[in-house]
């Protein structure tokens, strides 16, 4: 059973959604030599032009919009300069950019190796290329303050398994911050190829319990993603919670889970 479980999770590398080819239409990242400087990378010979900043950021996306309104929010709270944050599935960093802002030590995780390679030597981060369910392995237990798994828990196809072994790379009183889309909306992430578990949000809080989180405060991000549908109910729903292992210094169980707050 086990070989087999190798095999089908060995296949799903060809599943690998990379958010540098989709920003770049599909132009692998070519990394720079160590004489060159981030300036001078440049992606697939096709474009023979120097790949900058602001060409990566391109028009501004949901995505960035979330990232950049999220993390400011959450890091003075749970966080202080100098603590330790695993973005898992870190896409090109944008993330782990705005947690070194704040003063935080960051390490990303990704699958796609054009992400992983823009990381490294245009951003100057430590990334590691590997699916989410081996991530229990590869760092010592108790590791991170933070572990930002914005967009990665759909990818898996075993999400108790992989919350489990987060738990377990998270520090004491150590926060997990866990943002997922909803099945059933107008983007209908159930459909895309490598999304395997988009579960409803008392799913994912039933699955965080059971693996021995306390959900200290959920609530659901409403995106209008369409100008002209601004009247109607939103057309993409993503869900978001910050959890801690139960029984963390200053648990107080259920009372400030399911917040109305959080961004919209």
């Amino acid at each position: 059973m086990l070989r087999r479980l190798g095999e089908f999770m060995k296949r799903r590398r060809e599943d690998v959604y990379s958010e540098f080819l989709v920003q770049h239409g599909g132009k692998e990242y070519v990394p720079v030599s160590s004489s060159d400087s981030a300036a001078d990378a440049t992606m697939g010979a096709t474009t023979g032009s120097a790949a900058s900043d602001a060409e990566v950021k391109g028009e501004e996306g949901w995505g960035e919009m979330v990232i950049d309104s999220v993390v400011p929010q959450i890091a003075p709270m749970h966080l202080r300069a100098g603590d330790s944050v695993l973005d898992l599935g870190c896409g090109t960093c944008r993330a782990m950019e705005r947690f070194r802002e704040l003063g935080m030590r960051t390490h990303g995780v990704t699958l796609g190796t054009s992400d992983a390679a823009w990381c490294r030597d245009v951003k100057g981060f430590t990334v590691t290329e590997a699916p989410v369910e081996v991530v229990g392995s590869l760092f010592r237990a108790g590791s991170f303050d933070m572990i930002f798994a914005r967009h990665s828990m759909e990818h898996t196809v075993a999400p108790m398994f992989v919350l489990d072994e987060l738990k377990t790379l998270l520090s004491a009183n150590g926060t997990l911050y866990l943002e997922v889309p909803m099945p059933g909306t107008d983007s209908k992430h159930e459909d895309n190829v490598n999304h395997y578990s988009v579960l409803g949000a008392d799913m994912w809080k039933a699955l965080l319990g059971k693996v021995g989180y306390e959900v200290v405060w959920s609530d659901m991000i409403l995106l209008h993603k369409s100008p002209d549908r601004q009247h109607l109910p939103s057309d993409d729903q993503y869900w978001y919670a910050l959890a801690k292992k139960r029984g963390w210094a200053g648990s107080q169980a259920g009372s400030r889970a399911g917040g109305t707050g959080g961004v919209r």
